[in-house]
This record gives structure tokens, C-alpha cells and sequence, in this order.
């Protein structure tokens, strides 16, 4: 492994991690070398005993008239071969590749700080935790769940190399970082009611902002993003093959006819999240990133059919739009007109089997006929109205975290709960930190867009966006502002926003 470009591309040796570019090295004008040679050379020859007002040395030092306006050819931009004198070597800008091919520097040689890699320990424990994303377990006898557990691993192994895993702190990271402490202002404005869950669910947030600063530095290596897109995609087959073999599953009758199936207890929905964002990383890995293998395209598709009918058996309609608007974003990548209609046919295939088993499903085909014949949303159609009331009626500071969530459960007595869930993501922070909470949250939430949208030109490609346009839609129909699936992608968007164009 090689650290630097221009060594990398005169030996076609591959870079460790992420390629990165180095500022124009600059050369100094003959004219003001040599003029520099003589003023210093001029230091012992001061004459007292002139007839001239002036000092010989302070004439010397004096700047030449119109030297500073000339440039030498060349100056100014990265020195290349037509540099070289004929016959010589090529003139290369970095003291690695000098060293390997024995030719000289432009200019004064300089040197950079080696290019670090990310620590073993690191690197494994992050893919841990991408692994564990699709195997929370509800029924756990344990207080915290096991994606809290290998997160908060991972940001103790990063501890062991802190210049990398806390390299940069996005905007977008102290953005969300005022919503915590709008947060927190909301608790004590709301009274402190409900303490204990409210310390729960801030040490679940505060973990999450502390996994979108590592882990968007740790993405920012390009292998280390291809081994977590790998990670989640196998696990999410595990978890799939889990479920169609009947491995701790659960069925649930649904009164419009048919079953809901799930696997280890989870949320239907929040499987489908999680296992869309699987499909994602598979098809991105395949179709979305820059570079893509014929054996990944070949080793997707299997894999990604066997997910997407574990998707459907859970009966999840949030879930199942989100993958599809997934898989739209998918098209929009890529470099060129041919790449642009093999990654379009590529998606269509995939929705058009996505359609085909959502219609052979009978719960799942009942659940999307019944929303679009009577606008039942398992509830959802009482809960948005009554969730924008609660906004108008304290729209700077909202209710509280948790204390939102009794209110809702208040005004809505036919579900019979004490709280009930918001089901929007924008819903609860609104009603939860009002304005004054929404305004930071959604810049932070802005940010990664952009960034997502900006990786189209990069290494990833379309794939970070493709993947945070789905858990954005799937939070239009739930809230998981808690889930790391959420923030991990906000990481993944940010760090491929900083990756240079890929040539076309």
C-alpha cells in the first residue's frame, strides 16, 4: 500500500484507504531566488566609507522592480513530466514517489504526514456493530439493547486512535448537538416529568450523535465504507433466511385477512427499515458505487429477492414504499447515458418484483387495499392531526421529550395506551422540542442530504443517497430517532460528501 497519488498512479499500486489530494506545490521565480542569493551574499560587504546615500546591503535587500508580477512557467500548479529537462527523469511532487522511481522533485521537496489507516481493532468493531443492526432482540432480559452494546464498543475502540476516528467535527454533528441541548432545555421547561425515561432516551441520542461523528470519519476510508455496506448486506440475508426459515418467528392474524410474520420479536416495521437498508447497500455495492464487480452484481440478486419477501411477509406498508423509493434514487446515479439505463433496467426488475410479491402476500396486499379504499392507517389518521394541534398549541419549546407522547396518548382514550408514539419523525420533534429544537435538527438532517447528494460525483456514488432517501421516507410513517440504522446513514452521507469527483 502506497500514500501517496502520484505514486500510486506511476506504480498502479492501490492507495491505503481513500485516496487524498495534496495542495499545488509551488516553485520560486529565478529571478527572486538569485536575487535572494545576492542579498545574502552582499551581508559581509557593508562599505562605510561610500559616497552613496544608501547601503550596499540595503539596496540588495530592497525588492526589484516587477519581479513580484512575473511568474515562471509552471509556477503555481503541480509540476508533471513536461517539466523535465530532455533526457532526464520525470520531475515528480512527492518525496514517496522520488524515492520509488529515483527521480527528482519540482522544487523544494515537501513532505506530508503519512496517510493514516484506520486501526484493526477499530475497523472490526464498527463492522460489528453494522452486523448487529438487523439483530435487535425486544424479549432481552438485558436494559439495553444489543445495537446500544456494539455502538457503544465501537466508540470505546475508537478512543484508541483519536486523531482518526475524531479527525473532523461536521457542521452537521454540532447541528444536531444544539437539538440535544434544546432537548434538554425542553425537560427542565416541561417541569422534569418522567426522568428516568427521559435519561434513556438522551443517552440513546447522545450515543447516536457520538456514532455520526466517529463513524463519518471512519467512512471517509474507502474500504472501510465498502466493509460496512458489506456488513449490513449480510447480515440483513441472515436475519431474511432467518425468518423464511421459520427460525423464532411470530405471526400475527390480521382482522382484514392474511398474517404479519416477524422474526425474533422485533417491530415489523423497524425490520423492514433496517432490512430495506440492506437491499440498498447490496444494490449499491453492485449498481451504485463507482466501481462495481461483475460478481457482486451476480451475488446480489439472489440475496436481494429472499430480503425483499422477508420485507413483505412483516406486512410493513411504511417499509415496503420506503425500499421503493429507495430504489428509485438508484437511478439517478451514474457517469454515464449506458451506466444511467443499466442501473434503471437494474431497478425496475428489482420493483417489478417487489409489486409481484407484495400481490401474493394476502396480508400485505389487504393492508395497502384498505388504505387506499378507506384511508385506515392503523391509526395514523387520527394521530397526524392530533399531533399538529399539540404543535400550534406550544410551538416554541413543544411538550417535553417523553411528556409528548402521554399528551398524545391523553387525547386519543379509543387506543387504550398511556402514550402513544408520534410516527413521524418531524412530528416528535416538534412536538417534543418545537420550533426551537426543529430548526437545529432539520440543518443537521439538510446537511447530510447535501453531502448525499454531492457523493453522485464520488466513490460511493448514488448509494448514500439512495440509502438515506429510504430510512428518511420509512420515518415519515415511524419514528426512530433512537434507531442507529438513522444516524449511521447520516454518517455514511456526510463522509461521501467529502470524497473527490471520480474522472469520467
Amino acid at each position: 500500500m502506497l500514500t501517496s497519488p502520484a505514486a500510486a498512479a506511476l506504480t498502479r499500486a492501490p492507495l491505503a484507504g481513500r485516496p487524498r489530494t495534496y495542495p499545488p506545490l509551488r516553485v520560486v521565480h529565478p529571478v527572486v531566488r538569485w536575487a535572494f542569493y545576492l542579498f545574502v551574499f552582499s551581508l559581509p560587504f557593508e562599505y562605510p566609507k561610500r559616497t552613496i546615500p544608501w547601503e550596499v546591503t540595503t539596496l540588495t535587500c530592497a525588492p526589484r522592480h516587477g519581479t513580484h508580477r512575473r511568474r515562471a512557467a509552471g509556477a503555481g500548479r503541480r509540476a508533471g513530466p513536461r517539466d523535465a529537462l530532455p533526457g532526464d527523469h520525470p520531475v515528480l511532487t512527492s518525496p514517496t514517489a522520488a524515492a520509488l522511481t529515483r527521480a527528482p522533485l519540482a522544487g523544494r521537496p515537501r513532505t506530508y504526514p503519512p496517510l493514516r489507516v484506520v486501526h484493526p481493532v477499530v475497523r472490526w468493531a464498527f463492522y460489528l456493530f453494522v452486523f448487529s443492526l438487523p439483530f435487535e432482540y425486544p424479549k432481552r432480559t438485558i436494559p439495553w439493547e444489543v445495537t446500544t452494546l456494539t455502538c457503544a464498543a465501537f466508540l470505546l475502540a475508537a478512543l484508541l486512535q483519536p486523531r482518526t476516528s475524531f479527525a473532523r467535527l461536521p457542521w452537521a454533528v454540532r447541528w444536531f448537538g444544539v437539538y440535544l441541548y434544546v432537548l434538554l432545555g425542553a425537560f427542565v421547561v416541561d417541569g422534569g416529568h418522567y426522568g428516568d425515561q427521559v435519561q434513556k432516551l438522551f443517552t440513546l441520542l447522545l450515543e447516536a450523535v457520538l456514532l455520526l461523528w466517529v463513524a463519518s470519519n471512519v467512512l471517509d476510508y474507502e474500504d472501510v465504507a465498502r466493509g460496512a455496506l458489506v456488513s449490513l448486506g449480510v447480515a440483513s440475508a441472515l436475519r431474511a433466511a432467518i425468518q423464511l426459515a421459520g427460525i423464532g418467528t411470530e405471526r400475527i392474524v390480521e382482522w382484514t385477512g392474511g398474517v404479519r410474520i416477524t422474526a425474533l420479536g422485533q417491530n415489523e416495521n423497524h425490520a423492514a427499515m433496517i432490512l430495506s437498508g440492506g437491499i440498498i447497500a447490496l444494490l449499491g455495492l453492485a449498481y451504485g458505487r463507482a466501481h462495481s464487480t461483475r460478481w457482486a452484481r451476480a451475488l446480489a440478486w439472489p440475496v436481494v429477492g429472499a430480503i425483499a419477501i422477508a420485507i413483505v411477509q412483516g406486512g410493513s406498508r411504511g417499509g415496503v414504499l420506503a425500499l421503493g423509493a429507495g430504489l428509485l434514487a438508484l437511478t439517478l446515479g451514474g457517469a454515464s447515458v449506458a451506466t444511467r439505463l443499466r442501473n434503471a433496467a437494474a431497478v425496475l426488475v428489482a420493483l417489478g418484483f417487489l409489486i409481484w410479491v407484495s400481490y401474493q402476500f394476502v396480508g400485505t396486499r389487504n393492508r395497502f387495499l384498505q388504505t387506499a379504499e378507506t384511508g385506515f392507517m392503523a391509526g395514523r389518521e387520527r394521530i397526524y392531526p392530533t399531533a399538529l394541534r399539540m404543535v400550534l398549541e406550544h410551538p416554541l419549546t413543544g411538550w417535553g421529550p417523553l411528556t409528548n407522547m402521554y399528551e398524545l396518548g391523553n387525547r386519543l382514550p379509543e387506543q387504550h395506551v398511556p402514550r402513544r408514539d408520534t410516527h413521524n419523525l418531524a412530528l416528535e420533534v416538534l412536538t417534543s422540542t418545537g420550533l426551537l429544537g426543529m430548526v437545529p435538527f432539520a440543518l443537521g438532517t439538510w446537511l447530510c442530504l447535501r453531502a448525499a447528494w454531492r457523493a453522485r460525483r464520488g466513490v460511493e456514488g448514488i448509494t448514500p443517497f439512495a440509502l438515506l432517501i429510504a430510512v428518511l421516507v420509512v420515518n415519515m410513517s415511524g419514528n426512530w430517532i433512537a434507531t442507529p440504522l438513522l444516524w449511521l446513514t447520516f454518517a455514511y452521507a456526510l463522509a461521501s460528501g467529502r470524497q473527490p469527483t471520480v474522472a469520467t
